[in-house]
């Protein structure tokens, strides 16, 4: 049964791994109203409270358990009876299939990557990156549960990518074999403090700064491998029907919940990009990627 709502809007939702963000956006990718909650029910209330008028159609992403779409499906059924929920799956191409030209105008990313393993949340990111820079190449990280950075060439191809453990899994991880000296870390507690470097003069100091100081600089070694391996492919000149130009050094694209704690560590070119995965919904849906203000910082 088709929605009641305002066919102009269009609802966007990131299930992620540890919250659910939304973003209600109009005909000219215009965001309307967003939010974030990391329970799939409270987001939900929050979102029919802050929206009078329905959306005509929802987008989602979702990753984990298939039966964290169904709590979402739920919630926004008994919130609005009738929405199109339309959940993404990734859409792959070998290079020797569709064309990056092609490709760009359906949804379909090319790339190397293993059939059935890119996360639809990688996906919807390289779909945006795509759509926000054509035609350079990019170096995406989203620094969330886990680290993932994914290479993507100036003409569409994804390349392939790396994954990381994230900053807190990490030290979680260690603490649990130091148990005996440091207590868990309560949920959202940040680091000791960031980004101190000097030695810690307690094992709990310690290990947040060894920790944090080698996982900054292993994102960073990350970022410069995937640059390395672009960095003898040609770019196609603007305007040009198949000359090439000298490969440009790609932007890093930098997202995720820990993402301002690595600003000050990559090399530049490196652009804050808040809400990828959302972005590449809207590339899906067919709206148009409304200016925003990002950060970044020039190369040195």
């Amino acid at each position: 049964m088709p929605s009641d709502g305002n066919p102009s809007l269009t609802l966007l939702l990131d299930l992620g791994s540890s919250r659910l963000k939304w973003s209600l956006r109009d005909e000219s990718g215009v965001e309307q109203a967003s939010g974030a909650d990391a329970d799939i029910a409270a987001g939900v209330a929050e979102l029919a409270q802050t929206v009078s008028v329905p959306p005509g159609a929802a987008w989602l992403a979702r990753v984990g358990a298939p039966e964290r779409s169904q709590r979402l499906r739920e919630a926004l059924a008994t919130a609005w009876p009738g929405l199109t929920v339309e959940e993404v799956e990734p859409r792959l191409e070998a290079e020797s299939g569709v064309g990056p030209g092609a490709a760009a105008q359906s949804g379909v990313l090319v790339s190397r990557y293993a059939h059935g393993q890119l996360g639809v949340d990688r996906y919807c990111a390289l779909l945006a990156a795509r759509a926000r820079d054509p035609g350079q190449p990019v170096v995406l990280v989203d620094a969330g549960t886990a680290v993932t950075v994914d290479v993507l060439r100036a003409d569409g191809v994804h390349i392939g990518g790396y994954i990381l453990p994230g900053l807190h899994g990490g030290w979680a991880g260690m603490q649990k074999l130091l148990s005996d000296r440091i207590a868990p870390r309560a949920p959202g507690a940040g680091f000791d403090p960031w980004p101190e470097r000097s030695p810690g003069q307690s094992t709990a100091m310690a290990l947040d700064r060894g920790w944090a100081t080698a996982w900054a600089a292993g994102v960073a070694a990350v970022v410069a491998a995937g640059r390395e391996s672009l960095a003898d492919i040609p770019y196609p000149e603007e305007g040009s029907t198949g000359s090439a130009g000298v490969a440009r050094v790609p932007v890093c694209l930098l997202t995720g919940g820990d993402a301002r704690m690595l600003m000050e560590d990559l090399p530049g070119p490196v652009r804050t990009d808040p809400r990828p995965v959302l972005d590449g919904l809207a590339v899906l849906a067919g709206l148009e990627l409304a200016d925003e203000s990002r950060t970044g910082r020039a190369g040195e």
